[in-house]
């Protein structure tokens, strides 16, 4: 359909005026970022009420001859369904900085925030980090904001003419932000580092919100953080807060007489998690309303002031919650609904100001629910989405193919021997590398620059499973060593414990979800896969194998397995015989059954432990020791008489009937990288023997070492330094740890010290 027509056809249907609508593309200019075609397009309309004005809007321009009626509509929030509409059709191209913009058609939703216009016509709801405005009975959802940013929050101001949101286009976790649905202007309010929650005061001039503080968390995963509740003038920008003392707020809103309240959490990881709400009075004293059992991640005032909406959860798990009524004038809350979508349970909702209905998004859709029974009512809409994107870069990765000189690996992952025992294959600096055991060296695989893990030979030989990941997309592949060709049987999610069925026709792997991990076999003949078996996340499997015979699965579950069934299981995957158990064994971790299925192995932490499977199930009293180290890296040799693994750059071939371990020499050398020499000038250098920083002076850095700490001015650097002017920043000497449980003391952080590693 020709631009123009789409453009007339929408128009018409918003708004049900117009005369003459010409449109043409001025070719060679760049499309608007952000919002310019809403704010562009309104603000022509508002200052230009004669006919046969041009609206230049960056991408087009646009002659509009249109009757006086139209440009005197009375809402304003009609404009911005026209400019909106107008907007879908703008040219999209690529960025000069490297963005691109797509665009995708919809008829789902993924955990929607949703909010209603107080005249109860429209809907502001969230989808892929963007808002999108819809008539409340359904239809074509017009996207609202636009840009490489991410939205959420959004609420109406009492008047309805703007919309407060919490947006990171500053470069912070979220700020709020008003967008003026009457020129599409949007305005920065806050200026935290994490802002959330936004509702505005009674007479529209304020916006009370959540002010998160990750510095006060009691470890980097709690969640919520704590919170501070502020106020803050949407014109005048004067911040005040509110609370006492940080705590575990929730939510805020305000009740029918204008009272500011509060949602805040009390023993949050306990069974007897509580949601109080409380009420600040107009002196600044705080009393409480209402004690609710549970976790409520939103509290919300009904459009008829009677009571309160609340969605709420009962610790320990978060599992399903209930959408509850709790009545302000005393008595017990009742349940709406029952809302089994645990991934949206952030999600805001909004409810109608004549308390009749209660809208929000459950299951990929978006729903009304008639209050207060609660009955349900699909609400259809579809929607096209403009988004900008960048395409994923590789990180660029060194060349670590040389064998004739530089260093030997640092640690080896996976060593796995070939069922003939003539090679082995292992990983070393993100590679698979492939090893004769008859004296030549180890070379890499397979060209490119993604990682390679977890090794698996096929029965015969003759092919090789492994895992691959390249700008964050993980696969299983699997390469044929007669066809020297590599294939993908699954990519995606996140995969681990690849292994073969006995016929060499599958591999089975577990395949992990957010909430679940399948375990999932694909047939190397067509690629069809079948899910075996399915668990919840605290029913994590570890390593399935198949048995001997190829009929069964073997493998240890997790902690909600009931303990009679044993941690270490053969599933028949006839599916009509309960689970055997070959072990009932406490930590056990990583059981591996050897192929003649007579010998159990499994690691706890860094060590191997064995016992022989001829009395079933195994119990404590039959396993032993093998080794204290390797637990991380083991597997059974093919013949199943012995133990591989690995220790730092050392690979292991240890009997299980006894006798000393024996060395398999790895025969490979790194090309090591060898990174310009760097002055750094104007530091302030951490002095760990006065245990203070020095005045300003100047670190050279040499071959990845820093060779000394002085002043530059007698000394002269080699070519080709690097010189960087430090401009009085502090420099801490030693390496950084990226990821360390600072929970270790002792003599744990003195081990630190020694190996050089001052930060973490």
């Amino acid at each position: 359909m020709p631009k123009g027509v789409g453009v007339r056809e929408t128009i018409a249907r918003v708004l049900g005026h117009w005369s003459e609508i010409f449109l043409a593309d001025v070719p060679g200019v760049n499309p608007a970022r952000g919002n310019g075609c809403i704010g562009s397009l309104i603000r022509a309309a508002r200052h230009h009420q004669d006919h046969g004005t041009y609206f230049r809007t960056g991408e087009s321009e646009f002659l509009l001859r249109m009757g006086t009626e139209m440009m005197k509509l009375p809402r304003p929030s009609v404009w911005l369904a026209a400019s909106l509409s107008l907007l879908l059709v703008c040219p999209l191209t690529a960025q000069d900085d490297g963005w691109r913009t797509i665009e995708i058609e919809t008829t789902e939703v993924t955990s929607p925030d949703v909010a209603v216009s107080p005249d109860g016509e429209w809907l502001v709801f969230t989808m892929l980090g963007h808002m999108f405005r819809l008539p409340v009975e359904g239809g074509t959802a017009e996207q609202m904001t636009f840009g490489p940013y991410y939205h959420s929050d959004p609420v109406f101001s009492p008047d309805g003419l703007r919309l407060a949101f919490v947006s990171d286009r500053d470069g912070s976790d979220g700020n709020v932000f008003v967008l003026d649905l009457v020129d599409g202007q949007i305005t920065q309010v806050t200026h935290e580092p994490w802002a959330a929650r936004p509702t505005w005061t009674p007479d529209g001039e304020s916006i009370v919100y959540l002010a998160f503080m990750r510095e006060l968390a009691l470890s980097r995963y709690q969640f919520p953080p704590f919170a501070e509740v502020r106020r803050i003038g949407v014109s005048r920008g004067a911040t005040e807060t509110l609370s006492d003392s940080a705590g575990f707020f929730r939510s805020v809103f305000h009740l029918a007489d204008g009272r500011l309240a509060w949602t805040v959490l009390e023993d949050l990881q306990s069974p007897r998690a509580a949601t109080l709400i409380e009420v600040r009075g107009d002196d600044g004293t705080t009393s409480t309303l209402y004690l609710l059992e549970g976790v409520a991640s939103l509290v919300m005032m009904s459009g008829a002031s009677e009571g309160l909406y609340s969605r709420r959860y009962l610790p320990p798990r978060r599992g399903p919650e209930d959408l509850l009524f709790i009545p302000l004038g005393g008595g017990d809350p009742t349940r709406v609904a029952r809302l089994s979508d645990p991934l949206s349970e952030e999600a805001s909702f909004g409810v109608s100001m004549d308390g009749k209905s209660l809208y929000l998004g459950q299951g990929g859709r978006l729903w009304r629910l008639e209050l207060p029974g609660g009955r349900t009512h699909l609400l259809p809409f579809s929607a096209r989405v403009r988004l900008e994107v960048l395409d994923p870069v590789t990180p660029e990765r060194v060349d670590l193919t040389s064998t004739t000189g530089g260093q030997r690996p640092r640690s080896i992952l996976h060593p796995r021997l070939s069922p003939d025992g003539r090679s082995l294959v292992f990983g070393a600096a993100g590679y698979l590398w492939r090893q004769p055991l008859d004296g030549g060296v180890a070379r890499r695989m397979f060209d490119g620059s993604g990682f390679e893990w977890e090794p698996a030979w096929s029965p015969n030989g003759q092919q090789l499973a492994f895992l691959h990941r390249e700008s964050g997309e993980q696969e299983v592949r699997v390469f044929s060593f007669d066809e020297d060709q590599t294939r993908t049987l699954a990519s995606g999610s996140r995969y681990f414990g690849l292994n073969w069925s006995p016929d060499g026709e599958r591999v089975v792997f577990v395949e992990a979800a957010r909430r679940a991990e399948s375990i999932v076999a694909v047939s190397l003949d067509d690629g069809s896969r079948v899910q075996l078996l399915e668990a919840t996340r605290s029913m994590i499997y570890s390593r399935p194998h198949f048995s001997a015979d190829g009929l069964g699965l073997l493998l240890s579950p997790g902690r909600d397995f009931p303990p009679e069934l044993g941690t270490l299981q053969r599933v028949a995957l006839d599916g009509n015989s309960e689970p055997q158990a070959l072990a009932n064994i406490t930590d056990m971790r990583d059981a591996l059954v050897a192929p003649g299925e007579d010998w159990l192995a499994f690691r706890r932490n860094a060590e191997i432990w064995v016992a022989p499977l001829d009395e079933q199930p195994v119990t404590e009293a039959s396993v032993r020791l093998l080794s204290p180290v390797g637990g991380q890296t083991f597997s059974f040799t093919p013949d199943g008489m012995a133990v591989i693994y690995a220790q730092g750059d050392r690979v292991w071939r240890h009997p299980l009937t006894g006798g000393d371990p024996v060395e398999i020499p790895i025969r490979l050398e790194l090309e090591r990288p060898v990174p310009p020499a760097v002055l750094i000038r104007d530091v302030n250098v951490l002095d760990f023997n006065s245990g203070g920083f020095r005045g300003e002076t100047s670190l050279f850095i040499e071959d990845g070492r820093i060779r000394w700490i002085d002043s530059d001015r007698d000394r002269s650097p080699p070519p080709g330094t690097a010189i960087l002017d430090g401009g009085g920043r502090f420099a801490i000497p030693g390496l950084f740890d990226m990821h360390l449980h600072t929970e270790v003391t002792g003599a744990y952080q003195e081990a630190l010290l020694a190996y050089g590693v001052t930060s973490v």
